[in-house]
């Protein structure tokens, strides 16, 4: 398994990528994965969920157009679906653009101490959402106080 992350080859998880489950299909082409990211970009820079459910799923798994589209309303991770907001590498980027979408990932990965402190790192408020033993972790505490200043 280790061999064939990231030259190409498809894990299974929905289309090619060379390992990266949630890789927009290859059906599309770059063009054309271009040309919806910039039909649909009015909605995802306002955070407008009904604008955004309306967009092709193909856009809800694309790392990039989520950034933007969380940056403004983090409630757009859960239309991204189950799969994804249980995609540890894809909540990742989409936490770096903003942290309070943490909120909305799945169960599981809002109790990864990694994913918090990433969280925190970004925005100290961000702690009331963690569980308590996370809450309690002197890393994690030490990233969000430095963040509340």
């Amino acid at each position: 398994a280790k061999a064939a992350r990231g030259n190409g080859v498809s894990d299974g998880g929905g289309g090619g990528g060379g390992g990266r489950g949630l890789a927009p299909p290859t059906h599309l082409s770059p063009n054309e994965l271009k040309r919806l990211r910039r039909q649909h970009r009015a909605a995802a820079q306002a955070g407008d969920l009904r604008a955004l459910k309306a967009a092709p799923k193909v856009l809800l798994k694309d790392v990039a157009f989520m950034q933007i589209a969380c940056r403004e309303n983090p409630r757009a991770l859960a239309l991204a679906g189950e799969k994804a907001c249980r995609d540890i590498r894809f909540v990742h980027s989409i936490i770096l653009a903003n942290p309070w979408a943490l909120e909305y990932a799945a169960v599981e990965l809002r109790a990864h101490r990694g994913l918090c402190l990433a969280a925190c790192e970004r925005d100290g408020g961000v702690l009331g959402l963690l569980p308590a033993a996370l809450r309690e972790d002197a890393a994690v505490a030490r990233a969000a106080a430095l963040q509340d200043g």
